[in-house]
């Protein structure tokens, strides 16, 4: 379940303000031998919706 405070979070772009899709968080992805890391940097509430990313 996301963070309610997702809802609240908006961009501007060309069709208006619009909800935050999140494609602007970074992470990285490191596999191996078996093992899975994710390391990201400063995402706050965003981190719940780097994870949903990561596993599409």
């Amino acid at each position: 379940m996301l963070p309610f405070t997702n809802k609240r979070l908006l961009i501007k772009t060309e069709r208006g303000v619009v909800p935050d899709d999140f494609v602007h968080e970074h992470y990285l992805v490191i596999k191996e031998k078996g093992l899975t890391v994710l390391m990201s940097g400063c995402a706050h509430n965003g981190i719940l919706s780097i994870l949903d990313a990561y596993k599409i």
